[in-house]
């Protein structure tokens, strides 16, 4: 390569990364990626721990805004000899969710929410992964995390030299922020995430410059 081929070489791969920056594009695309299965899919958080459900604060849920699979609205279960207890007589409920000397419950038929001893419960109860945190219900947080355009996340690009993680909602700024605090750093970068990024960019880099004439 001579002088000139070589200068006519540097100019246009300068001209190409000042222009459309390949390498940080592809490198911001890959790491979102990797980092949205990392939080979303393995349940680990930036350090690569994972976390455990709640398995001990009862809650009550409303089947109608509830994902997954479809459950009935249903009072705390009373124990075995507890006034009210359901028990089963010439096949009629007496007691619990069924009716209360021969007629029905007005608190019980008016009832909205089921009692779930615990949010690891629940999950399980309506088929959702609950051996540790991946931070998916609704799968609204995922996507509004990822920005996917078609079916690739994809991060906002404010300039051809700069891309970021927006969030859209503010109720999803708030859960991130409180997922930090609550789970030790869920979204910011790992050490492997941080290392693939510069491989990646740098892979490029080196292909642009091998690639151009």
């Amino acid at each position: 390569m001579t002088i000139d081929e070589f200068v006519i070489k540097t100019t246009k791969l300068r001209d190409e990364i000042l222009n459309n920056d390949p390498p940080l594009k592809l490198a911001s695309y890959s790491v979102l990626a990797l980092q949205s299965k990392r939080i979303f899919s393995d349940g680990k958080n930036a350090s690569g721990s994972t976390n455990s459900y709640n398995d001990s604060d009862p809650l009550y849920v409303n089947p109608d805004t509830s994902p997954g699979k479809k459950f009935k609205p249903q009072g705390k279960p009373k124990k075995e000899g507890e006034k009210g207890a359901t028990k089963k007589t010439a096949n009629i409920k007496f007691g619990g969710r069924g009716f209360s000397r021969g007629k029905a419950s007005k608190i019980e038929t008016d009832r909205k929410t089921r009692w779930f001893k615990s949010y690891k419960d629940y999950r399980s109860t309506i088929g959702f992964q609950s051996g540790f945190v991946n931070l998916q219900l609704s799968g609204e947080l995922k996507s509004d995390f990822e920005n996917p355009q078609g079916k690739e996340p994809t991060p906002t690009k404010v300039d051809v030299h700069e891309y970021i993680i927006q969030l859209n909602k503010d109720i999803n700024q708030k859960k991130v922020e409180k997922f930090n605090e609550k789970y030790d750093n869920v979204f910011g970068l790992s050490k492997f995430e941080i290392e693939k990024f510069y491989e990646i960019a740098t892979k490029e880099f080196i292909r642009l410059a091998t690639e151009l004439k």
